[in-house]
């Protein structure tokens, strides 16, 4: 499960509440999977795939299950993936 939430604020900023928001891991696992990996495939490249990666450097999202976030499983680290220290250093992903 991932939560997401955003304060709600008034027109003069003051807080009225939180917003949040429960998505299942098998529901981001659809969206990736749908994911377009040929959009930005590199040369010589040929089994692109999507995997989605917390800001953290863990992965939440990914193909090899084993390596996903998840009850008594921490994630893996996107370091252990090929290019995984390119990704860390962007400022964002695509």
């Amino acid at each position: 499960m991932l939560t997401a939430g955003a304060p709600i604020l008034g027109p003069g900023g003051e807080f009225y509440g939180i917003a949040g928001l429960d998505i299942a891991l098998e529901a981001i696992e659809r969206i990736v999977g749908k994911a377009d990996p040929q959009l930005t495939q590199l040369d010589g490249v040929v089994d692109d795939f999507a995997y989605l990666v917390s800001a953290q450097g863990r992965i939440i999202v990914h193909p090899d299950r084993s390596l996903m976030i998840g009850q008594n499983n921490p994630g893996g680290s996107v370091l252990d993936l090929p290019a995984g220290a390119e990704i860390m250093a962007a400022q964002s992903g695509s």
